[in-house]
């Protein structure tokens, strides 16, 4: 039996990393055969995202692509191994970039998140990626020459350059903006995403141990001396403004009538929306590393599925529109503005984070996220910041229909525009499904709340009423987790099916997405 692959290694977690990632790297170090200490100093590896580069400081996708290929892979295989120097490079924090045909695929029985890989490059640099393509986005990065999609011929049509994605990895390698025309036609030692970020990791020769850094030992105390005193903690100066301690005028609402944040252009009385808070999103849908993850959500929370929400003043009930805005802060403020002047509701902005009391969502630019995904799976409208303009110029909330993203030019090969109008005012999508969520994955938890499914925990009492179980691809690979399902006759299926259920336009088949046992 071979040895496990971090024996007698030795890990330091650095603690910026969320909690999330934290306990996740642990656990994968522990089953694995490492040791967790306390100081970096007696660390063979140093797990971090942003730091000076070395041998022994390695990003979670090391970790991840380690104990997935059982093997310690080298750090210069892949530059995502490597933490990043500084918060982003010089001059990319002005792009918005998208992709074309590098998606998720299965090799060798593996599978390989190239999509969510190469995010997590064009984030790694400062720079902004888009799931979905238009004219605003800088470069679109492709796998190879010969590739052509709708992305392709759209970027042609609107004059975005079109740069071979491996231009992004000599970016990041040399954590500098480097000329986009050399990788703008075939060049050499030009290599796929495929060869770079799977293929290279798996058949790389296994890495040794790093050697520990020499620690000086410490200079011994001369008796007599006095002992150095601890440093007083010096309290921070409070932040807090004197004068939000002072009672408010009579004419502004007290704590309780401004209960859950929402905004209305109502100064007093208004109503709040009875629904709980929005839990706080990873953001995208897939599991970046380079976003904070988060506690998890209940499970089978119900589901409203009109296109209004009913808000309660005194005893008298009325319909309103209930809003949750997208973009970036400033663009968010505008809208806001125009929202109170029209006498609308508008939800607290969280970026990426649904909020289950939305009936209306306005993006300016339509990304495939969880906020999204979850107001398409809740049937709700998804209008483009155009919709918000226009009412302001009518002096009222003008009809939805011409401004729903459905309808708008836009190119994306991993959302449906259609399903926005295909889920609208229908049953919730998945209406009738009692499952059990491994690993907790945000995303996936607040997807199938917003779909109407009933998530129940994994336990002796509520294995007989499963129909399925979910959980990522990798997660069945620990130990305990196959333990765990070793009684579970239920079929074990990867957590993608969900997202896929919900944004692709023929509906998946099940079977495509079983985990083999």
């Amino acid at each position: 039996m071979d040895a496990p692959i971090f024996d007698g290694v030795c890990f330091y977690i650095q603690e910026t990393l969320p909690a999330s990632l934290v306990q996740s790297a642990q656990c994968s170090i522990r089953e694995s055969g490492g040791t967790i200490c306390t100081a970096a100093e007696t660390a063979h590896y140093i797990l971090v995202m942003r730091a000076p580069r070395g041998p022994r400081f390695v990003t979670p996708f090391w970790l991840d692509d380690c104990v997935l290929f059982r093997r310690r892979i080298p750090v210069h295989c892949n530059i995502l191994y490597s933490p990043c120097p500084s918060l982003s490079v010089e001059g990319m924090d002005t792009l918005t970039i998208c992709q074309s045909g590098m998606l998720t695929v299965l090799i060798d029985g593996t599978e390989c998140p190239i999509r969510r890989k190469v995010k997590s490059m064009v984030r790694a640099v400062g720079a902004m990626y888009t799931n979905a393509f238009t004219r605003h986005n800088t470069h679109l990065l492709i796998p190879g020459f010969d590739h052509t999609s709708e992305k392709t011929v759209a970027a042609a049509k609107w004059g975005v350059p079109v740069i071979h994605w491996q231009w992004l990895v000599e970016c990041m390698t040399a954590w500098r903006k480097l000329p986009e025309e050399p990788f703008r036609s075939p060049f050499t030692n030009a290599q796929s995403p495929e060869q770079y970020l799977f293929h290279g990791p798996k058949d790389s020769p296994e890495d040794p141990i790093p050697n520990l850094p020499s620690v000086p030992a410490p200079k011994r105390r001369r008796l007599g001396t006095v002992s150095e005193a601890a440093p007083q903690k010096i309290p921070k100066p409070s932040s807090r403004s004197p004068l939000k301690n002072r009672k408010p005028p009579d004419d502004v609402g007290t704590p309780q009538t401004m209960q859950n944040d929402v905004r209305t252009g109502e100064k007093n009385g208004r109503p709040p929306c009875t629904t709980t808070s929005p839990r706080p999103s990873t953001g995208d849908v897939s599991d970046d590393l380079l976003s904070p993850q988060f506690e998890k959500s209940s499970g089978g929370t119900p589901n409203k599925r009109t296109t209004s929400a009913r808000l309660t003043s005194g005893n008298t009930m009325r319909e309103a529109k209930v809003f949750q805005l997208g973009g970036l802060t400033e663009k968010v403020k505008q809208m806001e503005k125009i929202l109170i002047a029209l006498g609308g509701v508008c939800l607290p902005h969280q970026k990426n984070a649904y909020d289950p009391r939305c009936t209306h969502m306005v993006l300016p630019e339509l990304v495939r996220t969880e906020k999204v995904l979850c107001a398409i799976a809740a049937g709700n409208w998804l209008l483009t910041d155009e919709y918000l303009l226009s009412s302001q110029k009518a002096g009222r909330f003008v009809d939805e229909g011409p401004y729903s993203w459905d309808f708008a030019n836009v190119v994306s090969d991993k959302l449906c525009l259609k399903n926005i109008r295909r889920w609208r005012g229908a049953t919730p999508p998945f209406t009738g499904w009692k499952v059990a969520v491994l690993g907790h994955p945000p995303v996936i938890e607040a997807l199938l709340a917003a779909g109407g499914a009933l998530q129940l925990p994994l336990t002796a009492d509520t294995i007989p009423s499963l129909q399925f179980v979910l959980l990522p691809d990798a997660l069945y690979l620990k130990g305990e987790v196959r333990r765990q399902l070793h009684s579970v006759s239920q079929p074990l299926v990867r957590t993608q099916f969900v997202i896929d259920y919900i944004a692709l336009e023929k509906t998946p088949d099940m079977a495509n997405y079983f985990i083999q046992r």
